[in-house]
């Protein structure tokens, strides 16, 4: 049984676009602005707030406007990387999307926020039930501390899952979609081998991107760059969940990779 899937058919998609330059540059800066307003906090430390203004109400004030800045940039970054996707799963002859339709890309990674909220929140409820559970035994006998290792691997298995719900969801932009866990686990167990490959491969990238990664945290430099790598690399993996799930769908959905 064989799935194609092809790394330099990702890069193509980005590199190889009209106005790639452009597209990657808006995303790269969105993507560190995101940065910069998530950590926008730290500002409260700067020696000359305490002796001007009141340290706790300017706190309150940059906290809470880099955290609705950070949602509104995350939600417009979601947007794009599911749009990206959606080009790819319906073979369109642009792939990068244009930074345009702003109110579109923010809805859709909105909602794609939500949903992911959901999942976690579950997965992080189970896990907790599960951890519970298993301290009963434990009393009784440390040997069955290994019990601890289940919550763990589900907590791995569910979150090596939400790639492959956001491209389905990416499909159509269905939220049915996305909480179809017979289609979502079918798909997986149907092609269970060839999910295990495309992970080890999206695995890879990210292990040989910390080479560059590492070099650019060096210089200051380095601080701008990691943003723009960043947004690279989600792109190259939704591509490649893409390419997965093109090969293992029909037009009645699912089915498996050819003999």
């Amino acid at each position: 049984m064989k799935c194609n899937i092809s790394i330099s058919e990702a890069f193509k998609s980005i590199f190889k676009e009209n106005n790639w330059a452009k597209k990657l540059l808006i995303g790269g800066v969105f993507t560190f602005l995101s940065a910069i307003f998530m950590n926008s906090y730290a500002l409260i430390y700067l020696p000359i707030i305490p002796s001007k203004i009141n340290s706790i109400v300017f706190f309150i004030a940059v906290g809470a406007i880099g955290i609705i800045t950070y949602f509104l940039l995350t939600c417009l970054l979601f947007g794009y990387n599911l749009k990206y996707t959606h080009n790819i799963i319906h073979q369109n002859p642009i792939k990068l999307p244009s930074w345009i339709h702003f109110n579109d890309l923010f809805e859709k990674g909105a909602i794609w926020l939500g949903i992911s909220i959901v999942y976690w929140i579950g997965v992080i409820i189970i896990t907790i039930g599960l951890t519970a559970i298993f301290k009963i035994p434990y009393k009784f006998n440390p040997i069955f501390s290994l019990l601890f290792l289940i919550p763990i691997f589900f907590a791995i298995i569910a979150s090596m899952t939400l790639p492959l719900i956001e491209t389905i969801f990416a499909k159509n932009f269905s939220i049915k979609d996305a909480f179809n866990l017979k289609m979502i686990f079918g798909l997986i167990l149907n092609n269970f081998w060839q999910y295990i490959i495309l992970y080890l491969v999206v695995f890879a990238l990210y292990l040989i991107a910390i080479i560059p990664f590492a070099i650019s945290t060096i210089t200051v430099v380095g601080v701008v760059l990691i943003p723009f790598m960043s947004f690279i690399m989600k792109l190259l993996e939704n591509n490649l969940f893409a390419q997965f799930y093109n090969t293992i769908n029909t037009t009645e959905g699912e089915n498996k990779c050819n003999n």
